[in-house]
């Protein structure tokens, strides 16, 4: 039971910490639309990729870490940023 919750908690540790750290690229790093978008595609695989590196959940690595770049998201992405985001967003996840 206890590791249940120690694998959840890290999962969500390491998400928050991989989604501050690519927000203080996205804000304090000169980038384009085109280098936030990659950042934007790419931050969801390093954040599953390093939480179960370490045995940690990497659903909840994921989520945790979208959740608080998406709720920063308007302090660091430019509108075009934004807009070109959700369209590449919307052609990867069409069905």
């Amino acid at each position: 039971m206890g590791d249940f919750f120690i694998v959840s908690l890290a999962g969500i540790a390491v998400g928050l910490i991989v989604g501050e750290i690519l927000y203080l690229l996205h804000k304090y790093l000169p980038t384009t639309p085109q280098i936030d978008t990659a950042l934007t595609l790419m931050a969801p695989y390093l954040m599953y990729l390093l939480a179960e590196e370490f045995h940690f959940s990497g659903v909840l690595a994921v989520v945790s870490g979208g959740l608080f770049l998406s709720f920063r998201s308007h302090s660091f992405l430019s509108y075009r940023s934004r807009i070109q985001s959700a369209n590449v967003w919307s052609t990867v996840v069409s069905y």
